[in-house]
């Protein structure tokens, strides 16, 4: 594994697009000390890193913040088609860390990110520094959303709901229109999907493949990092009973933020999902994140 230029990683035969955002290293005085790293699992898959780094910009005041583009999303390349599986990207992210030299890195994974974060973390416990999953949960439960789409949008959502998870391709566009507002209280704005790099082809791979089928509950005992979990009250793909589940079969120390917000709580309630984050991200590191770089 070789750090590429043009901030591409090559792991394990593919190389991964990243991108990073406020320094590792900051003057203290006479000497440099280093930040807590933040690593930004974007959720899908199928899109890209580019709508978290709102977030990021908002943390990057006291924290090293890096977005990595999932193996074929956004701009990373697919390379081996056999990794395109949460332990597949699991280890893409075990691979990355290492090829970068994160230092004990808190991973932050949204969503579909977080499904990847709990793999990740359950097969490298020695690794991250601390997890904070937000809208995500230990297994996909199709009853649990449709309940949570109709809540919200009426016999009319839980039917395309049901219809595109069973085939997400053949009814993509209906969905967007009539369930992908549904995510969220704020809608993004045109730019901000104009910018994302998308492939919707992994996207109906996984959607239609093994988010029906994957379960970490069991896993999820291995992770020793701290967590935070960001939940939402109208979250309808980690439904409060998805949250739940995903509390109770923790073993690490666990806090939970909850949100007033919809699935997208970060872009629901940026200034406060900042502020949680950060908080949370500084109060992990502890001593690490004022640690004197060394001198040759």
């Amino acid at each position: 594994m070789l750090l590429e230029t043009q901030m591409y990683a090559e792991v394990s035969g593919a190389r991964l697009f990243f991108d990073t955002e406020g320094p590792e290293w900051e003057e203290s005085g006479p000497e440099l000390r280093r930040r807590p790293t933040l690593l930004i699992l974007h959720g899908g898959p199928g899109i890209d890193h580019s709508p978290y780094r709102q977030l990021g910009r908002a943390v990057s005041d006291r924290l090293h913040v890096v977005y990595l583009d999932h193996r074929a999303n956004g701009r990373s390349e697919t390379g081996d088609r056999r990794g395109l599986t949460l332990d597949g990207w699991a280890e893409d992210i075990h691979g990355f860390v290492a090829a970068l030299g994160l230092h004990r890195p808190i991973v932050l994974g949204h969503s579909f990110g977080g499904y990847v974060a709990q793999a990740y973390a359950a097969a490298h416990p020695d690794q991250p520094g601390a997890l904070i999953l937000a809208g995500t949960a230990p297994r996909f439960v199709l009853e649990r959303a449709l309940a949570a789409f109709e809540r919200l949008g009426g016999a009319a959502a839980a039917d395309t709901a049901s219809r595109f998870f069973r085939r997400p391709a053949e009814h993509f566009p209906e969905y967007m229109e009539r369930c992908y507002p549904l995510y969220g209280r704020t809608a993004p704005g045109p730019q901000m999907v104009a910018r994302m790099v998308m492939n919707l082809q992994v996207a109906d791979s996984f959607v239609g493949g093994e988010m029906q089928t994957f379960d970490l509950r069991d896993r999820l005992a291995r992770i020793t990092a701290p967590v935070l979990i960001l939940s939402a009250a109208d979250d309808v793909i980690a439904t409060p009973a998805d949250v739940a589940e995903l509390k109770e079969h923790l073993r690490a120390p666990c806090t939970e933020a909850r949100f007033d917000a919809g699935h997208e709580m970060l872009r629901d309630e940026p200034a406060r999902a900042a502020a949680v984050i950060r908080g949370f991200a500084l109060d992990v590191a502890g001593p690490q994140a004022g640690a004197p770089a060394g001198r040759p």
